[in-house]
């Protein structure tokens, strides 16, 4: 039977947070640093000048899992980014700071009304965390504290504020579809006495951490995965998500009422919780070792969407797949696992597998290779392009046409507040553009705009920018 997955691994909001793949902190001077959690797709930029010169502040960011910090949310909104958290709040900044965090909203399928809600810290007394709405987004002006750049699957919040932020959504004209992502486990070895298998589907946000959370999970109840996750679409509009256990193999059969299951749509659209799940149970019928079945989710108002899960298990009792041995088994099983950690840690942050980013994680944290450094351009480099692209022109080809080549053109007016609007537009660029071409990449757009004086300062750098 389906329940919330709320047997939760619980992060305290604490001031201070350890390194780990979903946490990091740092001391950062006026240099300026990058936080990255390459696990969970989060990131925090500290851009150099944030601190005045001498200055140092311990920053951390993380990834909080309680379910207690999930927003609840009114008819209609569901959460769309995991629940990442900033800080310490009420630091004094000299310029703004740029978290990353990955989102599931499919924008190809449907119109989003999306919003940033931050947690509100001056409210010490209530147990449970007090959110309030800090932007719409397209609707910031000159005085918000956030300014936001939405992309295919992350968001970036320009922010002058340390803060807990979720990213939510509703439908804006039709129905909006946000990206789900399906996950099943079974017990790593079956015990000779019994004759039940069980099997439990997971539902969560399509977002890099949400899979590490299960895996923690599974760590505890002995379970394996069985395949890897798929993403499956889910659709505003009030249809339950259905899932059916069917197909299973002569020597077992699955237990009577849970073989079809649904999952009411409002406990899937408006969760209060980081994970639902769903048990199938499999009874054995016959003296039977091997186990073929599949699981297939999909909405009934869409079959279009359908995700199905085949597995075939040989000699349950050992977990050995056909072919391996017990042993084989049990590390494929633990890789299978792992590797999904690894994979999202290793795939270059510009969506291309074929570059690798050199990162390690252990039980101190993570760390980047060092030749890749937090910042793409040097601070000399910046204030050069800022000399020559700050004063506004009469061919246009200025820091305005620099912002639309980017596309970070929606409110250029936020950049014109700033001392430098080019530095603002190049910080959040840094962050946008992780991949090995992207400075060749931003040379090319500034000769597109005619600026070849800007590109001509971007040659001789090292090729690994």
């Amino acid at each position: 039977m389906y329940d919330a997955a709320n047997e939760s691994v619980t992060l305290q909001l604490a001031e201070l947070v350890s390194n780990s793949p979903t946490s990091q902190s740092m001391c950062v001077s006026g240099a300026g640093a990058r936080l990255a959690l390459p696990a969970a797709g989060v990131a925090l930029s500290v851009p150099e000048g944030a601190f005045s010169r001498g200055r140092r502040e311990q920053i951390y960011v993380a990834v909080v899992k309680d379910d207690r910090y999930r927003p609840r949310l009114g008819k209609g909104i569901t959460q769309l980014s995991p629940v990442v958290k900033c800080g310490p709040p009420r630091l004094q900044l000299n310029k703004s700071l740029i978290l990353q965090m990955p989102h599931c909203a499919s924008l190809k399928h449907g119109f989003w009304n999306l919003s940033l809600y931050a947690i509100d810290h001056s409210n010490k007394d209530s147990a449970q965390p007090q959110w309030k709405k800090i932007v719409g987004l397209g609707q910031e002006t000159i005085n918000t504290p956030v300014f936001t750049q939405l992309d295919n699957d992350k968001i970036f919040l320009v922010t002058d504020m340390l803060s807990t932020f979720v990213l939510v959504g509703e439908s804006f004209n039709g129905k909006a579809v946000k990206a789900l992502q399906l996950a099943i486990y079974a017990p790593a070895v079956l015990n000779e006495t019994c004759s039940e298998y069980n099997i439990r589907l997971y539902v969560f946000e399509d977002t890099p951490c949400a899979a590490y959370y299960c895996q923690e999970q599974e760590k505890k109840l002995g379970g394996v995965l069985l395949e890897r996750p798929k993403t499956l679409l889910f659709q505003d509009g009030g249809s339950n998500l259905c899932l059916n256990l069917e197909h299973v193999s002569p020597g077992w059969k699955a237990k009577p009422g849970i073989g079809y299951q649904e999952i009411p749509f409002n406990h899937v659209w408006s969760s209060n919780y980081n994970a639902l799940h769903c048990s199938f149970v499999l009874e054995r019928t016959h003296d039977c070792d091997n186990i073929d079945f599949s699981v297939s989710a999909c909405q009934r108002t869409n079959p279009s969407y359908k995700q199905t899960f085949r597995i075939s298990l040989e000699d349950v009792r050992s977990r050995s797949p056909r072919g391996r041995s017990p042993r084989a088994e049990s590390q494929r099983s633990f890789n299978i696992t792992e590797n999904l950690l690894e994979a999202r840690m290793c795939r270059s942050e510009d969506g291309n597998d074929s570059v690798k980013r050199s990162i390690t994680v252990n039980e101190t944290g993570v760390n980047e290779c060092a030749g890749e450094g937090p910042f793409k351009l040097s601070g000399r480099i910046k204030r050069q392009l800022c000399s020559i692209l700050d004063p506004p022109n009469a061919r246009g080809n200025d820091w305005r046409a620099l912002a639309s080549r980017l596309g970070v053109d929606r409110y250029t007016t936020w950049f014109a507040t700033k001392n430098s609007p080019t530095e603002a537009i190049l910080e959040l660029w840094e962050c946008r553009e992780r991949g090995a071409g992207a400075t060749a990449a931003l040379a090319a757009a500034l000769r597109q705009m005619d600026r070849h004086d800007a590109a001509d300062l971007l040659q001789g750098r090292p090729s690994w920018l």
